[in-house]
């Protein structure tokens, strides 16, 4: 959350909005005493790349977190505890009435659709990143020595190579079967879609102890509904071990290729990490930030579409907030600007979107987001 004294407003922070960005592009326009709950150390991602550790660059986007406001409460107590996203509730409970009922609220959102396909190449990066998988032992590729792999690691005592890989160094298994990955992306979303949802006024939805809950309703909508989303559960799937990493076969994926799976070996029972691509209903929803699942909580709500800076400075002058971004300036602060740099061979948004799904896809999509068609 940002809460600004000297220009009266209160920013709540949502997911793959460029949030981070805005935080660090505000901070030059608040006041002494204004608070941002951001990071104290940012990788400045952009200026870091390709450069030696000792010449990263961090940025402080964080701003007074220490700050008492009057109902006796800081925002660094609940940042401790729940991390920099939190719901118009607890920021309205840490912030008090006064402030809460006197200032403007607002966050900014993306079309659902946009937003979804982002979220789920920065957590599945596994269909669309060059090391992130293997070739299957049991693959005829190996057997006829295909010139599209190549093996890696040690030499085992018959010849072979501890495990190969494609020999193009760009390959994934986005590429390699786009077909079958789309089908795994559609049961990953169906799954979310389709799972009981959890309150969106209890703080604990937002927070990790609601986790092992959560685990448990993914696996029902999973089997229920007949999906293979947790495809890393099928033990008795082909699997290769390589150090302390696992690559297992995803049943929607041609079994040439076996996908890593995060974190097995974890001692928690679940192996946490494992799922953590469809963890997070607070995430995955992400209205529940400014939304009671009724009504909106916040007096605007930015577009994150087309020229966003725009956007940003069509607010601030709609409600008198003396700040407007010049030309450039927005994303001129962008601390994430290359989250997806090692993927590779992606797909369009419409594309993971016209599966053989898509229909039921729709539905639910709809049901679930569509009061956004009257703020976006």
């Amino acid at each position: 959350m940002i809460v600004s004294h000297k220009h009266k407003f209160i920013f709540l922070k949502t997911h793959k909005t460029a949030t981070q960005s805005f935080y660090n592009a505000i901070k030059p326009y608040l006041g002494a005493d204004d608070v941002s709950l951001g990071d104290q150390r940012v990788a400045d991602a952009s200026h870091n790349r390709d450069k030696h550790p000792s010449e990263h660059r961090y940025i402080d986007t964080s701003l007074n977190i220490d700050q008492v406001f009057p109902t006796g409460l800081t925002g660094k107590e609940m940042q401790d505890k729940m991390g920099n996203h939190m719901p118009w509730f607890v920021v309205k409970q840490i912030v008090g009435d006064d402030i809460w009922d006197n200032y403007t609220k607002f966050s900014i959102e993306r079309e659902p659709r946009d937003r979804l396909v982002s979220l789920y190449y920065f957590l599945e990066r596994t269909f669309a990143h060059p090391t992130l998988y293997r070739i299957n032992p049991n693959s005829e590729l190996i057997k006829n020595n295909s010139e599209l792999i190549k093996g890696h690691g040690k030499t085992n005592s018959d010849g072979t190579r501890l495990f190969y890989k494609f020999a193009d160094p760009d390959m994934t298994a986005l590429a390699y079967d786009p077909e079958g990955c789309r089908r795994y992306f559609e049961d990953w979303l169906l799954c979310q879609l389709m799972c009981e949802r959890l309150p969106l006024t209890d703080v604990s939805t937002y927070s990790a102890e609601i986790v092992p809950r959560e685990r448990e309703l993914l696996l029902e909508s999973n089997n229920k509904n007949g999906l293979q989303a947790t495809y890393m559960n099928h033990d008795d799937k082909p699997k290769l071990h390589v150090g302390n990493s696992r690559y297992v076969v995803c049943p929607h994926v041609d079994d040439d290729v076996i996908l890593f799976d995060r974190q097995f070996h974890n001692p928690e029972a679940a192996g946490y990490g494992r799922y953590l691509s469809m963890e997070g209903q607070c995430r995955f929803l992400n209205y529940g930030y400014y939304h009671d699942g009724t009504q909106l909580q916040i007096d605007h709500l930015v577009p994150y579409s087309g020229d966003v800076s725009t956007n940003y400075n069509n607010f601030f002058k709609k409600y008198d907030i003396d700040i407007q971004f010049a030309p450039g300036e927005f994303w001129g602060a962008s601390l994430n600007t290359e989250s997806r740099k090692d993927l590779k061979n992606l797909k369009p948004k419409e594309w993971w979107l016209q599966g053989e799904k898509q229909d039921e896809i729709n539905v639910y999509l709809e049901q679930t987001f569509g009061f956004l068609n009257n703020y976006l």
